[in-house]
């Protein structure tokens, strides 16, 4: 799937090609129909003092995102495949675009 890696502050964004994530225990995997730039993306791609709140280098940012659930993890009981959701994590453990590849992607 297309997506726009992180590769370190002060650098663009890159275009790239990655595998489709698989969701995980208590996950579900969106097809992204929007995705919010925010303070804390702003901060990480212009101050490295945002760095030790991401999990992993690449990744792809973006935790203010909105799409259809595609794929349902195990353990995921209140949500159904086509579900429309939004999603604003607040904090950097487990959310998209800190731990794990984020909404700037398909």
């Amino acid at each position: 799937m297309k997506a726009w890696h992180f590769l370190g502050t002060g650098q663009p964004l890159k275009p790239v090609d990655i595998p489709v994530p698989v969701a995980g225990p208590g996950q579900v995997l969106l097809q992204v129909g929007g995705c919010g730039l925010c303070h804390t993306d702003v901060g990480v791609l212009e101050d490295e003092g945002w760095l030790s709140t991401l999990v992993k280098l690449p990744i792809v940012m973006g935790h203010e995102v909105a799409g259809t659930i595609t794929a349902l993890g195990p353990e995921v009981a209140d949500w159904q495949i086509g579900d429309r959701v939004g999603a604003c994590p607040s904090m950097a453990v487990g959310a998209p675009g800190f731990s794990y590849d984020g909404g700037f992607a398909e």
